[in-house]
């Protein structure tokens, strides 16, 4: 039954596909950046604090807003 509503219902699926490639974006810029910076620099404190600063705004906000 629940397949077949995931099947038919048009707005779930594209809830479903939104997220989807929503997260593999995320995904892509974790890797992304802090690669980036081991092309810059081969500081490894350097590139620890662009990881840091991606994933600070995540820390800060969602976090007291969850709570």
């Amino acid at each position: 039954m629940s397949r077949y509503l995931v099947i038919t219902n048009r707005d779930y699926r594209l809830l479903l596909s939104a997220s989807s490639v929503s997260n593999l974006g995320d995904g892509i810029a974790m890797v992304a950046l802090p690669w980036l910076a081991t092309m810059l620099t081969s500081d490894p404190l350097l590139i620890a604090a662009v990881a840091t600063a991606q994933r600070l705004p995540w820390l800060l906000f969602a976090l007291p807003a969850g709570v």
